[in-house]
């Protein structure tokens, strides 16, 4: 259920009770700290009142005209076009009218979810009004294709993404702004080997890259990119690889179904399998395997 908070009582309600709207896609609790749905709203009207979680918001219908009350910037009013970003901080109190029906893909975030990014304890984002930011855009709609697909590539899929999303939004759209830096430095060999082979033994596993990153004690924007300074590859993407040679090994035994091989390697689903072997070696599992006999 997503809140709303009137700064008037200060307790949190239903957002419905304020605004109406369409829900046409939603992610539910797949990726834990973010939750992603696509819907078309009703004109409506929000008093003062603030989101107990950061909102990021990517308008993909036509043009709106939206008025906006922020405390300290005062009243603003824009034309929301599709491609426009917003960026709504928990606990920032604002309020909005619009008069004519909104489409918008939105990413809810917990602010925890944002603090554990760069071992912060309290992450100040400020709001924005209509922005244009490819990054955004790009995860945003990422996103939407992993939930309309079944979200077949896992949490880890899901986890990569929404920390480079709140790693952008704390770079660009934070009072941290540009003391914020990406790190340049490599793995050092003895914890990259910690990682390697805790992934290889838990191959089967909906791994999850908070837990990865635990192992060799980094917040997962660290990590994440200095394991792909070191490897190469993102985790999510070794992860997938690992999995495609496990899965090349398992076809050679024909006493072994291709469901079976499935489970071991950590697919969600048979035709998820399928669609991630193919694109990674240009044939299907039942015909490299046919191939092998």
């Amino acid at each position: 259920m997503l809140q709303w908070v009137p700064v008037e009582t200060g307790q949190p309600e239903d957002l419905r009770n304020y605004v109406s709207w369409e829900q046409t896609l939603c992610s539910d609790k797949a990726w834990p700290g973010i939750h992603l749905q696509q819907t078309t709203t009703a004109g409506g009207e929000l008093p003062e009142g603030y989101l107990p979680r950061h909102l990021v918001y990517l308008h993909v219908g036509d043009p709106v005209v939206n008025e906006r009350y922020v405390v300290g910037q005062g009243w603003h009013t824009e034309t929301l076009r599709a491609g426009n970003v917003l960026v709504l901080p928990a606990g920032v109190p604002f309020a909005a009218r619009w008069r004519s029906p909104t489409a918008c893909l939105e990413v809810h975030i917990e602010p925890e979810f944002v603090s554990r990014t760069f071992d912060q304890d309290q992450v100040e984002l400020t709001p924005t009004h209509a922005e244009n930011d490819p990054l955004i855009v790009q995860i945003l709609h990422a996103l939407r294709r992993e939930a309309i697909e079944g979200l077949p590539r896992g949490r880890l899929y899901g986890d990569c993404l929404g920390t480079a999303l709140a790693a952008h939004l704390v770079r660009y759209f934070s009072v941290l702004g540009g003391g914020i830096h990406s790190p340049r430095g490599m793995l050092p060999r003895n914890r990259l080997r910690r990682v390697l082979d805790y992934i290889n033994d838990r191959l089967e596993r909906n791994l999850s890259l908070s837990e990865l990153a635990g192992l060799v004690g980094l917040n997962p924007d660290y990590f994440s990119r200095a394991f792909k300074h070191t490897t190469r590859f993102s985790p999510y993407r070794y992860v997938l690889l690992k999995r495609i040679e496990r899965a090349c090994v398992l076809l050679r035994d024909p006493r072994i179904s291709i469901s079976e091989i499935t489970g071991r390697c950590g697919f969600a689903s048979q035709s998820s399998f399928t669609t991630a072997f193919r694109r990674i070696k240009g044939i299907t599992p039942s015909a490299y395997r046919h191939a092998l006999l």
